[in-house]
């Protein structure tokens, strides 16, 4: 019980603030905010189309999450501009690829998925899930660097 206690100090933070999910994510604040405007929207539209309310492709329901996907695309362009500009050309390209990386394997997935849910392939589940683990993992090698550069 005493563990227990302890555990729940207000001295303890349970959740992540903005500056560690931007360390860990390698994306700014306003990039974290589009993406969970685009979930949001999504959560929305998701289970209005599991349950027939709305008609038409899978490829409305996941258009939230292309456009966070495009949206942060042209916002990492930017920062990359200006960053690079300003002297600091190893970090910009850096950030750059990072997050082209991480976003051409999320947009990877949806695709496969959409594919998938409007039965134009026709391939496993592990398959389509396959570039989202690979982000995944990426993510958690980055927290561990993140992490030891904090320390």
């Amino acid at each position: 019980m005493r563990e227990l206690n302890e555990s729940l100090t207000p001295g303890r933070k349970m959740l992540f603030s903005y500056k560690e999910l931007s360390l860990w994510f390698g994306m700014a604040p306003f990039e974290i905010w589009i993406d969970l405007m685009g979930l949001i929207v999504f959560s929305i539209l998701l289970p209005m189309k599991i349950e027939d309310v709305i008609t038409g492709s899978w490829w409305y329901v996941f258009l939230p999450l292309f456009a966070a996907i495009g949206l942060n695309a042209y916002f990492s362009l930017i920062v990359f501009v200006r960053v690079w500009t300003h002297n600091g050309k190893n970090r910009a390209l850096v950030r750059i690829l990072w997050n082209y990386m991480i976003s051409g394997l999320i947009l990877a997935f949806l695709l496969l998925l959409c594919f998938q849910l409007e039965q134009k392939i026709h391939t496993s589940y592990g398959a389509v899930m396959s570039p989202l683990f690979a982000a995944v993992v990426l993510l958690l090698i980055r927290g561990c660097q993140v992490n030891e550069a904090r320390t």
